[in-house]
């Protein structure tokens, strides 16, 4: 999708229909993949933080920032690993190899697994917090 929006700034790129679409596909894309994401780790940080507060277990916010911080690194290196060694289990890869360098595409995955990581930290903190407050 990034190397079609490149090519949609170059001379005749296309017509003035295929620009609006291309960008309408791009965002939503980009919406189902921040969104997907989104939703499968407030639904795991809900059950999860309501799990911990029926136990009356603690979670210090500095222990769920580590664990975010190491959740993306290792949702880094693991994209980056794979993108290098063309691996099978990337479903839908295309057919010719992106022209992005394998870090750009990893950053993206990183990133999304950050704001999807510190959400779910979040969510869990807000819960074990109004269970701290009722005790």
């Amino acid at each position: 999708m990034i190397e079609g929006l490149r090519q949609l700034f170059q001379p005749d790129a296309g017509t003035v229909i295929f620009s609006p679409i291309l960008l309408l596909f791009i965002t939503l894309c980009l919406v189902v993949f921040i969104g997907v994401s989104q939703i499968s780790g407030g639904i795991a940080a809900v059950l999860g933080g309501l799990l911990l507060r029926s136990r009356s277990v603690i979670v210090s916010q500095s222990f769920l920032r580590s664990f975010a911080y190491g959740a993306v690194i290792c949702q880094f290196v693991f994209t980056l690993f794979a993108v290098e060694q063309n691996a099978r289990f990337l479903h839908g890869r295309p057919r010719v190899h992106p022209t992005a360098p394998s870090y750009v595409l990893a950053s993206l995955v990183a990133a999304n697994a950050a704001l999807t990581w510190f959400v779910a930290a979040f969510i869990i903190r807000k819960l074990i917090g109004k269970a701290e407050q009722h005790v």
